[in-house]
C-alpha cells in the first residue's frame, strides 16, 4: 500500500520503499515486505476481494483532504526531464 501510495505502479518498486530509511520509521513500520513476498501474497486471493480492499484503504487515505480547501498551483512553462 505504501508502495502504491508513493507513485510506483509495479512491485519491482516496493524495494524503492524498503531502501527507504526514513519513510517507513515516520509511519511506524517496522518490517518492509519484498516485492517477491507482496507477489506471492496477492497470487492467494480474488481480484474483486484485493480491489475492494484496496479502494477502501486509499479512499480512507485521501477523503480527509476533498474536505480541505485546496489550490491547483501549475506551471505549464516548466519542462521536467
Amino acid at each position: 500500500m505504501l508502495s502504491v501510495l508513493a507513485g510506483h505502479k509495479r512491485y519491482a518498486h516496493i524495494t524503492t520503499v524498503g531502501s527507504d530509511s526514513v519513510l517507513p520509521q515516520l509511519l511506524g513500520m517496522k518490517r518492509v515486505r519484498s516485492e517477491d513476498a507482496v507477489r506471492r501474497a496477492f497470487q492467494q486471493g480474488e481480484e474483486e476481494t484485493y480491489t475492494a480492499w484496496t479502494r477502501k484503504h486509499l479512499g480512507a487515505t485521501y477523503e480527509p483532504l476533498l474536505n480541505e480547501p485546496w489550490i491547483l498551483d501549475m506551471d505549464a512553462t516548466v519542462k521536467p526531464l
